[in-house]
């Protein structure tokens, strides 16, 4: 509620700005996507035929007033899957019972003033750290919308963080320190009938009793994730420190605050013992907790004529990592422990005629024994791959995506074409095209197998 609160206070104070001595401007835009699934997926898997289907409209208000600025961006959403999946299951048409799920999201409202070479700014407010593209190295400090599939394979996953932002910059170099107050947590897709659900949470899990030679099947029950009190000690800190130089530009980072996907903790629930059989268990229940965490980073990039080398590193100290549902269930005191990581990453962005290629290698270490935990491996690598080029003046643009997953070889493949009717409607198609490894690995990627989809996307700016 207090976080509601601030942002309306902010677009309050943002719309003020346009009735003083200063202006306003509106824009905005006007977004539509439909998807269908891939014809060789399982259609055993997920209900019905269509796994995207929504619709946006994102107004935008910028306001000025001598020293002091605003900034007001706002969504709302209708996600129509459901109702689309239902029209065309021509055996049940008459079980449709609402016409999709709407919803608003501010995403950011601010204020802000600059004077000569210090700047503050207050309110709902975005920020990617890093120089990586599509991949999280020290891009800790906004939390991601993972709770639709819209959301996940959407260009502006990131939520914003209720905030205040102090900046000093000189000629060479820039300094932001944040304090966030308010901790948000990453959406997850965990409510009922969200078809990523079931990647993260099944409906059920097998228990067996080897004593009595059978194997129960256990409801799975999800409780709401407790998140960290709201209290100054509770605070979350960040510092970004960058220069600016004739052969290269440099950042380093820190930040102190919480992870923001929650650890899950796994509890067996029984019934009531009746005489002469014992309590059994009847249910499996899902609590999650938010853990404390710290990170220093840098990045740097070196431009070489038409090229760009990228590096980017970022070490957790002490990080708590998710232990496995078998471990907790064993008897274990903890469901998290606690290792130091280390996260890199080195990028080439290639720019000859037309053409823009961008290529990626990242890796993750966890040091010490991880046999208690989720995560296999200590050691995890991937790549990324981007090719475009425009064409007809511009007015079209084609590109490829691929993301590799070299621990378990699951790979996703994101091709699309976009045309530009005019400078504010464009008209585009692509697809997600996600495959598990060799054996069905699924590893990161390969758990979207199922909702491999094709899609055309209609899009209006004013």
């Amino acid at each position: 509620m207090k976080n509601k609160f601030l942002s309306i206070l902010m677009l309050l104070i943002t719309f003020g700005f346009s009735f003083a001595d200063g202006g306003a401007d509106f824009s905005g835009d006007v977004e539509s996507i439909i998807g269908a699934a891939a014809p060789w997926r399982d259609r055993d898997a997920y209900e019905g035929r269509f796994t995207l289907g929504d619709a946006f409209f994102t107004g935008k208000i910028d306001a000025y007033y001598n020293n002091f600025s605003g900034y007001a961006n706002f969504s709302f959403i209708y996600n129509g899957v459901e109702l689309l999946n239902k029209i065309t299951d021509f055996d049940n048409k008459t079980k449709i019972s609402n016409f999709g799920y709407r919803s608003f999201s501010m995403n950011e409202a601010w204020v802000d003033y600059s004077g000569t070479f210090w700047g503050i700014r207050v309110g709902r407010q975005k920020a990617a750290w890093g120089k990586a593209d599509g991949i999280d190295i020290t891009n800790v400090l906004c939390p991601s919308d993972m709770s639709s599939f819209s959301a996940v394979t959407g260009s502006n996953s990131t939520l914003g963080v209720d905030a205040l932002r102090f900046s000093v910059n000189g000629n060479s170099f820039t300094a932001d320190a944040w304090w966030i107050p308010f901790f948000t947590p990453a959406k997850l897709p965990l409510d009922e009938g969200n078809m990523l659900r079931k990647l993260i949470v099944p409906d059920t899990v097998d228990f067996p009793i080897p004593a009595m030679n059978t194997t129960l099947v256990l409801p799975i029950k999800v409780k709401d994730f407790e998140k960290p009190k709201t209290s100054i000690k509770n605070g979350e800190y960040g510092l970004k420190v960058s220069g600016y130089f004739s052969a290269l530009d440099v950042s380093l980072y820190g930040f102190y605050g919480w992870d923001d996907v929650p650890l899950l903790n796994y509890t067996i629930s029984f019934s009531a013992p009746q005489f002469p059989y014992p309590a059994m268990p009847n249910g499996l229940i899902i609590t999650g907790e938010y853990k404390r965490m710290a990170m220093i980073g840098a990045d740097a990039a070196l431009p070489i004529g038409a090229t760009v080398l990228r590096f980017e590193t970022a070490f957790f100290p002490k990080r708590h990592f998710q232990k496995s549902a078998e471990s907790i269930l064993a008897g274990s005191a903890e469901f998290s422990e606690q290792h130091n990581e280390l996260a890199a990453l080195v990028g080439i962005d290639w720019m000859p005629e037309g053409w823009t290629f961008t290529a990626q290698y990242h890796f993750d270490r966890i040091f010490g024994d991880v046999k208690q935990l989720k995560r296999n491996d200590e050691f995890t690598h991937g790549a990324t791959f981007s090719a475009s080029r425009n064409f007809l003046n511009e007015t079209l643009e084609a590109s490829l995506s691929f993301v590799i997953n070299f621990d378990d070889f699951d790979t996703m493949f994101a091709p699309s074409v976009s045309y530009s009717l005019s400078d504010q409607t464009s008209l585009s198609a692509g697809a997600y095209i996600f495959l598990a490894g060799p054996g069905g690995r699924t590893g990161e990627y390969g758990k979207y197998k199922n909702l491999s989809t094709f899609y055309v996307k209609g899009k209006y700016s004013f």
